[in-house]
């Protein structure tokens, strides 16, 4: 399974709207953003303390250290800043950070009960399915659910490469790598050079011989 992959690819989609107290440097937040758009996520995070250290209640502040913990591979950082940004703010993306951040630290049943969360709170938003898809692949018993949200995801965002690729996850983790390959292969057209795609693709041939389509009751 590959979560990480799935995860980055979020970082190239919407960054947090602007919410809560304004700061006293607008100029911190804009240039935090965009270096959170280039990954220069060590960079955000020096100008994102300044700014939480002027305006603790700024919750675009939070969103954004949330997304550059994230971005470097520090998860129990991102997640408490996301839970500061969802104390401060009902809002889905920090709720979704969140989400992804429970799911790299195998808090599968909390990820699940995050991104439920973000759903509620905008139900239109293809990318609280996709993490909410992402938390129930960890969960066995759940996989039905996730199935019902991949999906949602995959019809919301039928050009969003995440949207396949825990689509493909989820039929990975419910035995059926026909349809897994089929995900991915989906993720290969939209985007032909996807690192994920191919690493799944190529496991699936390695470990399993031709995919294989499960059969459900």
């Amino acid at each position: 399974m590959t979560i990480s992959a799935n995860a980055a690819s979020f970082f190239q989609s919407q960054t947090p709207g602007a919410t809560g107290s304004s700061p006293s440097r607008p100029d911190g937040i804009e240039r935090a953003t965009t270096l959170c758009e280039l990954r220069r996520y060590r960079e955000a995070l020096g100008l994102l303390n300044r700014v939480v250290q002027q305006q603790p209640e700024n919750s675009t502040a939070w969103t954004l250290m949330a997304e550059a913990h994230l971005g470097r591979g520090e998860h129990a950082e991102a997640l408490d800043a996301a839970r500061t940004a969802c104390r401060l703010v009902l809002e889905s993306e920090p709720q979704r950070l969140a989400t992804m951040a429970l799911v790299a630290l195998g808090r599968h049943e909390e990820a699940a009960a995050s991104a439920t969360e973000a759903i509620r709170l905008d139900p239109g938003d293809w990318r609280g399915y996709v993490a909410h898809a992402e938390a129930l692949v960890g969960l066995p018993d759940r996989l039905s659910e996730a199935r019902v949200s991949a999906a949602t995801a995959v019809e919301l965002a039928p050009h969003e490469v995440s949207a396949h690729l825990v689509a493909g996850q989820v039929e990975l983790a419910d035995g059926d790598s026909e349809k897994a390959a089929d995900s991915f292969r989906r993720v290969l057209g939209i985007d032909p050079s996807n690192p994920a795609a191919f690493n799944e693709l190529a496991r699936l041939h390695l470990h399993g011989g031709p995919p294989r389509r499960r059969a459900r009751s």
